[in-house]
């Protein structure tokens, strides 16, 4: 065949090549001491993922995901998107939210009492202190001798925050 400008065309033949879709699996683990596959999911070969799963656990903040199950650093955080260019198993990586302390002020010339707690753990506000001339009514987060109580010696306390109680 001959061109319009006088070259010589030369019929290449070509021919398609394929490759089958390759998916991989990406599992998510909560990694706080139990082996569980929280999710599975596949995803093609090469495809970039976002927007990863979070975890909750009591006491604990969730920084990011690791392929070492023991690591204490997060090799990607919760808002990185990730290649996924091999079969992955990620590990939520935890940070644990320091111990609250709760301090209890009497209000009746004793001492301030500072306790540490476990986070979530109950708090039992003592009932039995005294002061001459007074009843207990409870317990405040404000230092106002007026101030109404927001807790009573019958309620539940959680210990999840430092708190100050007069």
């Amino acid at each position: 065949m001959i061109s319009s400008n006088g070259d010589k065309i030369v019929r290449l033949p070509l021919f398609a090549r394929w490759t089958e879709n390759e998916l991989v699996t990406v599992k998510f683990m909560r990694n706080d001491g139990t082996d569980k596959v929280v999710s599975k999911k596949d995803y093609l070969k090469g495809i970039e993922i976002g927007a990863l799963q979070l975890f909750d656990r009591p006491g604990y903040n969730h920084i990011g995901w690791s392929e070492d199950k023991d690591s204490n650093k997060a090799t990607y955080g919760v808002t990185d998107k990730i290649r996924v260019s091999k079969e992955m198993t990620l590990y939520a990586v935890w940070e644990k939210i320091p111990n609250p302390s709760v301090t209890l002020d009497y209000n009746n010339g004793a001492e301030a009492e500072v306790k540490e707690y476990e986070w979530g753990e109950i708090v039992y506000l003592p009932a039995d202190i005294e002061k001459e001339g007074y009843v207990l009514k409870g317990w405040s987060r404000s230092d106002n001798i007026n101030a109404k109580p927001e807790y009573t010696p019958d309620d539940t306390v959680y210990a999840r925050t430092n708190t100050t109680l007069h």
